[in-house]
């Protein structure tokens, strides 16, 4: 039965790269990053690595893959590391992808 869902928001806790091989050929995967210790409370190395591993895992799932939180973003975060998160996801994520960038 088709449920109509296109895409899957994809909780920090798990694996990103197992979620990309169980359903990434059928929805557009979304997040993983973690928003509490990362987006929150990390430093802006944190957000650009974390952002960067996110990429680097499912740019090239099959039905595409969207940069997002994990889960909500904590509603006092610091405005420069929400601006972090956005920068992070415009370095690594713009297409078409630099995959030495992803593995340097």
């Amino acid at each position: 039965m088709e449920a109509g869902v296109t895409s899957f928001s994809i909780d920090n806790a798990e694996d990103l790269s197992e979620a990309k091989a169980v359903m990434g050929d059928r929805i557009t995967i979304v997040g993983n990053v973690p928003p509490v210790e990362v987006i929150s409370k990390g430093t802006k190395e944190d957000i650009y690595n974390s952002v960067k591993e996110c990429v680097k895992k499912a740019y090239d799932s099959p039905k595409g893959y969207m940069l997002a939180a994990g889960c909500q973003i904590p509603m006092f975060t610091k405005k420069e590391n929400i601006e972090h998160f956005i920068n992070a996801g415009k370095y690594y994520g713009h297409y078409p992808i630099d995959e030495e960038l992803l593995n340097s």
